[in-house]
């Protein structure tokens, strides 16, 4: 496991350590599953806000830190995802890798083609420090370094199984948000979309990122610059049992850093994240007041498994802003970046709204859908 990358990881992790003295923590989330209760936490805490949310980790709970660059004319998108869960713990599609640690990696290339990669480690070890998490995959030289404060993030990846290696990093220019509420609010915040009993934990690190990235596939060097985001996601179940369907995206609108989130329980229950910040400074963040929809009509809410099959060419986003009035923005579809016909679908888009007083704003967007049968 102690290769050079990993030893730079630890060097540059002790190097952010050194001179902080509020809350830190070292959690080893071992590749293999654990055969007893896990324990996911729901309720906010006056730190560690991007650290691991599931103690003793088993087949059924999963807890993973997501990541995304896209290019500002949109060519290029790059998600990288590191998991801890199993196939049972998360949904149908997801591929079993014979370990609980590992990372999955898509590329998107300017002419269409989809670039697919995984790395698999023996575990997966996490440092917070105040709030900021790093974490390295081990027995490979997958991993991230986030500061404290949350403002930047760096993510180191080889994926041999593609020839791909590089770096993305994310510099933050929107503040980071629970739920329904900023980050800075007082502990006690809820951080489930969903509530009992079907918990599905979800925390913004960072809801929009000037973000650049270097790499180079199989000797072809990529380089693109854009926006950027980092969140995430746990569950005390598995995750396609905690809901029938959400939305979830985030775009740069304008001076505008915009994030959705609208998830529909497994009893139906639908609540609607929204976020909204300019000049670093949060506007809005809340739950309710919002609502997501494709545009015109041109699929069914809540979409399902069998609605699914085909994409909506859109959809429209209204949240009401206090002081601000209400915000509608509609995106409409640039390319398809993912398809599980039935199951998900992931986009780049056009963005493009204002608060109907006269001024539009144009920007650039990234989001999905995804749709669980639960019958």
């Amino acid at each position: 496991m102690r290769t050079f990358s990993y030893t730079l990881w630890v060097c540059t992790v002790l190097d952010i350590v050194v001179g902080h003295t509020l809350d830190a923590s070292i959690d080893i989330i071992p590749s293999t599953p654990s055969t007893t209760p896990s324990v996911a936490e729901y309720i906010s805490q006056s730190s560690l806000f991007d650290g691991p949310y599931v103690a003793g980790l088993n087949d059924t709970t999963s807890d993973w830190w997501y990541f995304d660059a896209i290019s500002s004319d949109l060519n290029y998108t790059l998600v990288v995802t590191f998991f801890a869960a199993t196939p049972d713990g998360l949904w149908p599609t997801t591929p079993d890798l014979g370990s609980a640690t590992y990372l999955l990696l898509f590329l998107t290339l300017p002419d269409g083609t989809l670039l697919e990669g995984a790395a698999i480690g023996e575990e997966l070890a996490i440092v917070t420090v105040e709030d900021g998490s790093s974490g390295v995959l081990g027995n490979t030289s997958n991993f991230w370094v986030g500061s404290p404060d949350m403002t930047s993030y760096e993510v180191s990846l080889n994926v041999p199984d593609i020839g791909l290696t590089g770096n993305i990093s994310l510099q933050s220019t929107a503040p980071a948000h629970f739920p329904c509420t900023h980050a800075t609010a007082a502990p006690g915040q809820r951080l489930n979309l969903v509530s009992e009993p079907t918990n599905l934990g979800w925390v913004n690190a960072i809801p929009d990122a000037n973000a650049t990235v270097s790499l180079d596939v199989n000797g072809t060097t990529v380089q693109f610059s854009g926006f950027g985001y980092h969140d995430q996601n746990w569950a005390s179940q598995p995750v396609h049992s905690t809901a029938n369907a959400w939305y979830w995206g985030h775009a740069r609108l304008g001076p505008f850093s915009v994030v959705w989130f609208d998830i529909v329980s497994s009893d139906g229950t639908e609540l609607v994240s929204s976020y909204l910040a300019r000049d670093n400074q949060i506007i809005s963040s809340t739950c309710g007041n919002a609502t997501v929809r494709p545009v015109d009509g041109s699929a069914p809410f809540p979409p399902t498994p069998s609605s699914s099959v085909s994409e909506p060419p859109g959809f429209n986003i209204t949240a009401d802003i206090e002081g601000e009035g209400t915000l509608i923005m509609q995106i409409a579809s640039n390319q398809v970046v993912l398809a599980v016909p039935g199951m998900v679908w992931r986009w780049t888009g056009e963005a493009s709204g204002g608060f109907g007083n006269g001024t539009t704003w144009q920007g650039v967007a990234f989001y999905e859908q995804f749709t669980f049968d639960n019958s």
